[in-house]
């Protein structure tokens, strides 16, 4: 069984005062969470259209194993990103 919830939220400004030359990190956290089992699978996009369906610049996950996770999506660009999520509650993908 698989939960699907489809977020956009910009990360705008993304270590603003990093030099553009520095990889940022993207840190989501998570709350609320149930059931407390599976993982959360995160993909990172940088623009509408490869959110829209194209590659994700970056996709990761995390273990749930209680009502708060963090995903920590680390070597990004400075910029603006979106991002889609699932909870995958039974490890099926």
């Amino acid at each position: 069984m698989r939960t699907q919830i489809s977020l956009i939220a910009l990360a705008a400004g993304l270590l603003g005062t990093a030099a553009a030359a520095e990889p940022a990190t993207l840190t989501i956290r998570f709350a609320n969470i149930a059931p407390a089992q599976g993982a959360l699978m995160v993909a990172v996009y940088d623009s509408q259209a490869a959110y829209d369906g194209g590659q994700p610049v970056a996709a990761t996950g995390a273990p749930v194993s209680g009502p708060t996770a963090e995903i920590v999506v680390p070597g990004l660009a400075e910029g603006d990103y979106a991002f889609k999520l699932f909870h995958d509650v039974n490890g099926n993908g």
